[in-house]
């Protein structure tokens, strides 16, 4: 059985058999740029190489739904896999980020979850 933190929102994260709706998610590629100058004046700024895609995921979690948290971020860093965001797989990934933080005072926190892989 899944697991769903919060209510769905603008954007769904899916991890396995569970499924998180964060306040924000990005999908951008890291890749690696150089910049070359040309010869007669100006520049031109090309991609040299591809270090593959990273996913930031940020959101809001309950007091109770803190233990089910803990246990996605402690299963996804011994393993690596499939994510899937707003609705498109981007294969296999790793865990490079996961944290869990509160704040005294208030009731719950908020989760940062950061991936890397390749795009297949």
């Amino acid at each position: 059985m899944g697991f769903e933190i919060v209510q769905p929102g603008g954007h769904t994260l899916e991890l396995g058999l569970n499924t998180l709706y964060p306040d924000s998610l990005s999908v951008f590629r890291r890749d690696r740029q150089v910049e070359y100058v040309k010869v007669g004046g100006g520049t031109e700024l090309r991609t040299n190489g591809s270090r593959g895609l990273e996913i930031l995921a940020v959101g809001k979690f309950a007091p109770d739904e803190r233990a089910v948290l803990q246990d996605i971020i402690e299963d996804f860093s011994s393993d690596v896999s499939t994510v899937t965001a707003d609705n498109r797989s981007y294969g296999a990934m790793i865990l490079l980020e996961g944290t869990l933080s509160e704040k005294s005072g208030e009731v719950g926190g908020v989760y940062r979850l950061r991936f890397g892989g390749y795009e297949i």
